[in-house]
């Protein structure tokens, strides 16, 4: 069984598309799956304004530069359900892991390889 929730459900996708005899079958949470119906509506909802930010090269990087905690606890404090169930000390070990332009291009990367993927 491969099962992936938000990014890993596209890796849990293309397990099943790529090797169907190796999986049993896959659950996929919480991600619509791009090139496949809706994409297409699901990609111009407002709410993911920030897919073509991250698209475009270099600019999240140079705009977010020492501003990183800011940006990521837009994500995590503004749009969780409950914001309160991530601790300040989890939110600050995410956070340091995306301060530092090669950890946060890394991160954009991920969004620049839509196309191509």
């Amino acid at each position: 069984m491969s099962v992936g929730h938000h990014f890993g459900g596209w890796v849990a996708y293309a397990l099943a598309r790529l090797h169907p005899d190796s999986v049993r079958g896959a659950m996929i949470l919480d991600v619509p799956i791009i090139g496949v119906d809706p994409w297409d509506k699901v990609a111009v909802n407002p709410k993911l304004w920030h897919f073509g930010f991250h698209q475009a090269p270099g600019l999240a990087e140079q705009l977010i530069a020492g501003r990183e905690a800011i940006y990521i606890g837009h994500f995590l404090r503004r749009t969780a359900v409950n914001p309160q169930s991530i601790s300040d000390e989890e939110f600050e070990r995410y956070a340091g892991a995306y301060s530092g332009p090669r950890q946060f291009a890394a991160a954009m990367g991920m969004y620049r390889a839509f196309d191509k993927d």
